[in-house]
């Protein structure tokens, strides 16, 4: 079997916009091995629940490249995540732009739960956010990179900045935040 390859695509503007409907531009759910994502623009995916640019789970030794990921979410209830990751195994998420992503109660750059291992490394993750709602999840509901039970992975090398809530009597936002006891990243410039 070959190897997957996403690559130089623009992937805008999917979702479902009834109460509680997903959106999200790439969903990769149990995909084996090899896959690799790159040179792609994903931007402006959103539902009124959780809204995602890209959505990997249970891949194993897959690349995401050189993307531009923003504006995901936006308009959105619940979640607005740039990459969302689960169960990875061998994953690099390298190089990519991710920033702007977020909705009404979080957002994220980058979330890496249910025991995710892999690579963060070199990408400029800014300006992710969350904007009005009551919800929060840990110290902040707007953060760069969000690493959760019991997730190791590897990150270097990457610019996070200005990941903020916005609005009137928000609370600021964070760069990277340890959610869950049991997260044991290795966080390195």
């Amino acid at each position: 079997a070959g190897q997957t390859v996403i690559s130089r695509n623009t992937i805008s503007r999917n979702g479902w916009l009834t109460s509680g409907g997903d959106g999200g531009g790439i969903r990769i759910t149990g995909h084996t091995n090899g896959l690799t994502i790159t040179g792609n623009t994903i931007r402006s995916n959103r539902g009124l629940g959780m809204s995602v640019g890209m959505f990997v789970v249970a891949a194993r030794n897959a690349v995401v490249r050189s993307n531009a990921i923003s504006w995901n979410g936006i308009g959105g209830r619940d979640l607005g995540i740039g990459i969302l990751v689960g169960f990875p195994n061998g994953l690099m998420i390298s190089n990519n732009r991710i920033f702007e992503n977020g909705a009404t109660n979080f957002g994220a750059g980058v979330y890496v739960t249910s025991n995710g291992m892999g690579n963060i490394r070199n990408n400029d993750i800014y300006s992710n956010f969350r904007y009005g709602g009551a919800f929060g999840d840990g110290p902040s509901s707007a953060v760069g990179i969000m690493i959760d039970a019991g997730s190791t992975p590897n990150i270097r090398g990457n610019r996070i900045y200005e990941n903020q809530e916005r609005g009137a009597g928000n609370k600021s936002g964070t760069g990277i935040v340890l959610a869950q006891i049991g997260s044991n990243p290795e966080i390195r410039s």
